[in-house]
């Protein structure tokens, strides 16, 4: 009985680390996208050095 009653906590506890986990999921993901972009730059970076040695 005492296990009944703690089910409705349980599963609001449940919804709130759900949605905090969800949230937590999110974030990384722009980090990701903003180091794809900066490593992105890096190689441009070095791509146009070595075509700029090349040429000179």
């Amino acid at each position: 009985m005492i296990g009944r009653g703690r089910s409705p906590e349980v599963s609001k506890t449940c919804r709130t680390c759900d949605a905090a986990e969800a949230r937590l999921l999110r974030r990384p993901n722009r980090r990701v996208r903003g180091d794809w972009r900066s490593v992105a730059l890096v190689i441009l970076m070095l791509v146009s050095i070595a075509l700029a040695a090349l040429a000179g």
